[in-house]
Protein backbone atom coordinates (compact mmCIF):
# COMPACT_ATOMS: atom_id res chain seq x y z
CA UNK A 1 0.00 0.00 0.00
CA UNK A 2 1.55 3.57 -1.28
CA UNK A 3 1.20 6.46 -2.59
CA UNK A 4 1.59 7.06 -6.84
CA UNK A 5 3.59 8.50 -8.98
CA UNK A 6 4.94 8.83 -12.47
CA UNK A 7 8.41 7.63 -12.70
CA UNK A 8 10.58 4.58 -13.32
CA UNK A 9 10.23 0.94 -11.57
CA UNK A 10 13.20 -0.31 -10.47
CA UNK A 11 13.78 -4.22 -9.50
CA UNK A 12 11.69 -4.14 -6.59
CA UNK A 13 8.85 -7.01 -5.93
CA UNK A 14 5.16 -6.83 -5.34
CA UNK A 15 2.47 -6.71 -7.88
CA UNK A 16 -0.97 -5.81 -5.86
CA UNK A 17 -1.32 -1.81 -4.94
CA UNK A 18 -3.55 0.06 -3.31
CA UNK A 19 -3.35 3.74 -2.13
CA UNK A 20 -3.58 7.66 -3.21
CA UNK A 21 -2.67 9.09 -5.98
CA UNK A 22 -0.55 11.90 -6.04
CA UNK A 23 1.25 12.62 -9.48
CA UNK A 24 -1.05 12.18 -12.61
CA UNK A 25 0.84 11.78 -15.86
CA UNK A 26 0.17 13.82 -19.43
CA UNK A 27 -2.97 12.09 -20.79
CA UNK A 28 -4.41 10.44 -17.90
CA UNK A 29 -8.15 10.58 -17.28
CA UNK A 30 -9.57 8.44 -15.09
CA UNK A 31 -8.28 9.60 -12.16
CA UNK A 32 -6.77 12.87 -10.41
CA UNK A 33 -4.65 13.82 -7.23
CA UNK A 34 -6.10 12.38 -3.96
CA UNK A 35 -8.32 9.31 -5.39
CA UNK A 36 -8.10 6.04 -3.36
CA UNK A 37 -7.21 3.49 -6.04
CA UNK A 38 -5.82 -0.01 -5.78
CA UNK A 39 -4.68 -2.33 -8.92
CA UNK A 40 -1.65 -3.45 -10.93
CA UNK A 41 1.80 -1.79 -10.75
CA UNK A 42 3.78 -1.05 -13.89
CA UNK A 43 4.67 -4.15 -15.36
CA UNK A 44 3.24 -5.91 -12.40
CA UNK A 45 6.46 -5.26 -10.33
CA UNK A 46 7.17 -2.79 -7.21
CA UNK A 47 4.39 -2.62 -5.06
CA UNK A 48 6.55 -3.08 -2.14
CA UNK A 49 7.37 0.80 -1.92
CA UNK A 50 6.60 4.03 -0.52
CA UNK A 51 5.66 5.43 -4.03
CA UNK A 52 4.24 3.08 -6.79
CA UNK A 53 4.06 3.66 -11.13
CA UNK A 54 0.62 2.16 -12.34
CA UNK A 55 -1.22 2.79 -15.78
CA UNK A 56 -4.43 4.01 -14.93
CA UNK A 57 -5.67 1.13 -17.28
CA UNK A 58 -4.64 -0.92 -14.75
CA UNK A 59 -6.36 0.69 -11.46
CA UNK A 60 -9.95 1.28 -10.19
CA UNK A 61 -11.07 3.44 -7.41
CA UNK A 62 -11.02 1.51 -3.79
CA UNK A 63 -14.14 1.33 -2.39
CA UNK A 64 -14.82 4.08 0.17
CA UNK A 65 -16.09 1.45 2.74
CA UNK A 66 -12.99 -0.53 1.93
CA UNK A 67 -9.51 -0.73 3.56
CA UNK A 68 -6.34 -0.12 1.66
CA UNK A 69 -5.24 -3.09 3.09
CA UNK A 70 -8.25 -5.26 2.08
CA UNK A 71 -7.70 -3.65 -1.75
CA UNK A 72 -4.13 -4.60 -1.78
CA UNK A 73 -5.06 -8.09 -1.09
CA UNK A 74 -7.41 -8.06 -4.28
CA UNK A 75 -5.80 -7.55 -8.03
CA UNK A 76 -3.67 -10.50 -8.57
CA UNK A 77 -5.38 -13.09 -6.30
CA UNK A 78 -9.35 -12.03 -7.04
CA UNK A 79 -8.37 -11.65 -10.78
CA UNK A 80 -6.86 -15.17 -10.67
CA UNK A 81 -10.18 -16.27 -8.59
CA UNK A 82 -12.87 -14.67 -10.69
CA UNK A 83 -11.01 -15.95 -14.10
CA UNK A 84 -11.16 -19.29 -12.28
CA UNK A 85 -14.96 -19.04 -12.24
CA UNK A 86 -15.28 -17.04 -15.20
CA UNK A 87 -13.64 -20.01 -17.34
CA UNK A 88 -15.41 -22.99 -15.33
CA UNK A 89 -18.58 -21.10 -16.72
CA UNK A 90 -20.02 -20.80 -13.06
CA UNK A 91 -23.73 -19.62 -12.78
CA UNK A 92 -26.71 -19.51 -10.85
CA UNK A 93 -28.25 -22.70 -9.21
CA UNK A 94 -24.76 -25.15 -10.10
CA UNK A 95 -22.88 -26.96 -7.54
CA UNK A 96 -18.77 -26.05 -7.35
CA UNK A 97 -16.19 -27.43 -5.16
CA UNK A 98 -13.46 -25.28 -4.41
CA UNK A 99 -10.05 -27.04 -2.79
CA UNK A 100 -7.74 -25.23 -1.25
CA UNK A 101 -11.06 -22.90 -0.29
CA UNK A 102 -9.19 -20.89 2.59
CA UNK A 103 -5.92 -19.33 0.58
CA UNK A 104 -4.88 -16.39 -1.41
CA UNK A 105 -6.99 -17.52 -4.34
CA UNK A 106 -9.47 -20.31 -2.78
CA UNK A 107 -10.85 -18.08 -0.28
CA UNK A 108 -11.91 -15.38 -3.05
CA UNK A 109 -12.55 -17.95 -5.35
CA UNK A 110 -15.71 -19.29 -2.67
CA UNK A 111 -16.93 -16.23 -2.39
CA UNK A 112 -16.88 -15.06 -6.11
CA UNK A 113 -18.45 -18.66 -6.77
CA UNK A 114 -21.64 -17.87 -4.09
CA UNK A 115 -21.69 -14.94 -5.58
CA UNK A 116 -22.67 -16.78 -9.23
CA UNK A 117 -25.17 -18.19 -7.48
CA UNK A 118 -23.62 -21.59 -7.31
CA UNK A 119 -23.67 -24.05 -4.19
CA UNK A 120 -19.84 -24.20 -3.02
CA UNK A 121 -18.66 -26.69 -0.86
CA UNK A 122 -15.20 -25.78 0.17
CA UNK A 123 -12.20 -28.16 1.19
CA UNK A 124 -9.40 -27.01 3.65
CA UNK A 125 -7.58 -27.84 6.66
CA UNK A 126 -9.02 -28.21 10.16
CA UNK A 127 -8.40 -24.78 11.48
CA UNK A 128 -10.28 -23.27 8.43
CA UNK A 129 -13.22 -25.08 8.63
CA UNK A 130 -15.03 -22.21 10.47
CA UNK A 131 -13.49 -19.70 8.03
CA UNK A 132 -14.63 -21.48 5.15
CA UNK A 133 -18.19 -21.73 6.43
CA UNK A 134 -18.46 -17.64 7.28
CA UNK A 135 -17.38 -16.64 4.01
CA UNK A 136 -20.28 -18.46 2.79
CA UNK A 137 -19.40 -22.14 2.03
CA UNK A 138 -22.56 -24.44 2.12
CA UNK A 139 -20.38 -27.41 3.18
CA UNK A 140 -16.50 -27.88 4.26
CA UNK A 141 -14.87 -31.09 3.47
CA UNK A 142 -11.90 -31.24 6.00
CA UNK A 143 -9.09 -32.76 3.90
CA UNK A 144 -7.01 -33.68 7.10
CA UNK A 145 -9.99 -36.08 8.32
CA UNK A 146 -11.90 -36.67 5.37
CA UNK A 147 -11.39 -38.06 1.95
CA UNK A 148 -11.79 -35.57 -0.36
CA UNK A 149 -12.85 -38.11 -3.37
CA UNK A 150 -16.19 -38.95 -0.91
CA UNK A 151 -17.02 -35.54 -1.01
CA UNK A 152 -20.58 -36.17 -1.54
CA UNK A 153 -22.94 -35.43 -5.03
CA UNK A 154 -21.26 -34.58 -8.05
CA UNK A 155 -20.29 -30.97 -9.10
CA UNK A 156 -20.92 -29.02 -12.16
CA UNK A 157 -17.42 -27.23 -11.56
CA UNK A 158 -13.95 -27.84 -9.53
CA UNK A 159 -11.65 -25.63 -8.63
CA UNK A 160 -8.86 -26.56 -7.80
CA UNK A 161 -6.06 -24.14 -5.99
CA UNK A 162 -2.37 -25.11 -6.40
CA UNK A 163 -2.65 -28.73 -7.41
CA UNK A 164 -2.62 -30.97 -4.53
CA UNK A 165 -6.13 -32.79 -5.42
CA UNK A 166 -5.22 -35.48 -7.94
CA UNK A 167 -6.90 -35.16 -11.28
CA UNK A 168 -8.58 -38.76 -10.90
CA UNK A 169 -10.49 -37.33 -7.99
CA UNK A 170 -11.26 -34.17 -9.40
CA UNK A 171 -12.80 -36.53 -12.53
CA UNK A 172 -14.37 -38.73 -9.86
CA UNK A 173 -16.06 -35.59 -8.73
CA UNK A 174 -17.71 -33.89 -11.38
CA UNK A 175 -20.80 -34.38 -13.33
CA UNK A 176 -20.56 -35.34 -17.08
CA UNK A 177 -19.50 -32.73 -19.20
CA UNK A 178 -17.98 -30.92 -15.79
CA UNK A 179 -14.98 -28.55 -15.93
CA UNK A 180 -12.11 -28.31 -13.51
CA UNK A 181 -9.87 -25.69 -13.78
CA UNK A 182 -6.52 -25.47 -12.17
CA UNK A 183 -5.01 -22.45 -10.46
CA UNK A 184 -1.10 -22.82 -9.85
CA UNK A 185 0.10 -25.42 -8.49
CA UNK A 186 2.90 -27.85 -9.69
CA UNK A 187 3.50 -28.27 -13.42
CA UNK A 188 2.87 -31.60 -13.64
CA UNK A 189 -0.86 -31.19 -12.25
CA UNK A 190 -1.19 -28.92 -15.28
CA UNK A 191 0.04 -31.57 -17.74
CA UNK A 192 -2.28 -34.26 -16.51
CA UNK A 193 -4.99 -32.02 -16.43
CA UNK A 194 -4.08 -31.17 -20.05
CA UNK A 195 -3.33 -34.70 -20.88
CA UNK A 196 -7.38 -35.41 -19.11
CA UNK A 197 -9.61 -34.90 -21.99
CA UNK A 198 -7.67 -36.71 -24.27
CA UNK A 199 -7.58 -40.04 -22.21
CA UNK A 200 -10.92 -39.54 -21.54
CA UNK A 201 -12.88 -39.44 -24.34
CA UNK A 202 -14.83 -42.66 -25.56
CA UNK A 203 -13.54 -43.94 -22.05
CA UNK A 204 -16.91 -43.65 -20.74
CA UNK A 205 -16.00 -42.10 -17.56
CA UNK A 206 -17.15 -38.13 -16.64
CA UNK A 207 -15.37 -35.89 -19.41
CA UNK A 208 -12.94 -33.30 -17.73
CA UNK A 209 -12.39 -29.59 -19.70
CA UNK A 210 -9.37 -28.42 -18.04
CA UNK A 211 -7.84 -24.47 -18.24
CA UNK A 212 -5.36 -22.70 -16.94
CA UNK A 213 -6.21 -19.24 -14.79
CA UNK A 214 -4.58 -16.31 -15.85
CA UNK A 215 -3.98 -13.32 -13.33
CA UNK A 216 -4.37 -11.40 -16.80
CA UNK A 217 -8.28 -11.92 -16.45
CA UNK A 218 -8.49 -8.38 -15.54
CA UNK A 219 -11.85 -8.41 -13.54
CA UNK A 220 -10.89 -5.24 -11.67
CA UNK A 221 -14.14 -3.38 -12.09
CA UNK A 222 -16.40 -6.59 -11.21
CA UNK A 223 -14.26 -7.08 -7.94
CA UNK A 224 -14.54 -3.15 -7.16
CA UNK A 225 -18.05 -3.42 -7.05
CA UNK A 226 -17.97 -6.51 -5.18
CA UNK A 227 -15.66 -5.63 -2.69
CA UNK A 228 -17.93 -2.31 -2.06
CA UNK A 229 -21.15 -4.34 -1.83
CA UNK A 230 -19.78 -6.88 0.47
CA UNK A 231 -19.97 -9.69 -1.61
CA UNK A 232 -16.37 -10.36 -1.36
CA UNK A 233 -14.15 -9.85 1.61
CA UNK A 234 -10.34 -10.45 1.69
CA UNK A 235 -9.42 -12.21 4.58
CA UNK A 236 -5.62 -10.27 6.29
CA UNK A 237 -3.71 -13.02 7.45
CA UNK A 238 -1.74 -10.54 8.54
CA UNK A 239 -0.67 -6.52 8.30
CA UNK A 240 3.34 -5.81 8.09
CA UNK A 241 5.37 -2.82 8.23
CA UNK A 242 6.98 -2.59 4.64
CA UNK A 243 10.24 -2.75 6.45
CA UNK A 244 9.25 -5.94 8.29
CA UNK A 245 8.41 -8.04 4.58
CA UNK A 246 10.87 -10.49 4.92
CA UNK A 247 9.17 -11.22 8.42
CA UNK A 248 5.98 -11.14 6.19
CA UNK A 249 7.49 -13.91 3.98
CA UNK A 250 8.83 -16.33 6.53
CA UNK A 251 5.10 -16.10 8.39
CA UNK A 252 3.41 -16.66 5.04
CA UNK A 253 6.15 -19.80 3.96
CA UNK A 254 5.67 -21.21 7.22
CA UNK A 255 2.25 -21.23 8.19
CA UNK A 256 0.60 -21.88 4.74
CA UNK A 257 -0.92 -18.70 4.62
CA UNK A 258 -4.99 -18.19 5.51
CA UNK A 259 -6.21 -15.37 3.49
CA UNK A 260 -3.79 -13.24 2.02
CA UNK A 261 -0.87 -10.62 4.22
CA UNK A 262 -0.58 -7.05 3.57
CA UNK A 263 2.88 -4.72 3.82
CA UNK A 264 1.71 -0.78 5.12
CA UNK A 265 4.53 1.54 3.62
CA UNK A 266 4.37 4.49 5.68
CA UNK A 267 5.02 8.02 3.83
CA UNK A 268 4.99 11.99 4.25
CA UNK A 269 1.91 14.00 3.46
Amino acid sequence: MGKFALGIVGEVPGNDVAGVVVEVGAGATRFKKGDEVFGFPVRDRGAWAEYVCADEGMLELKPAGASFEEAACLPVAGSVALAAVRKAGVRAGQSVLVHGASGGVGHLALQIAKAHGASVAAVCGTRNVDLAYELGADRVVDYRKDDVAQAGGAYDAVIAVNGYCPLPTIKGLLVDGGTSVFVGGEGRAIVDGLLGPILSIGSGRRLTSVVYASIRGQGLDWLARALDGGQVRPVLDGVFPLGEAPQAIRKVVAEHARGKTALVAAFGA
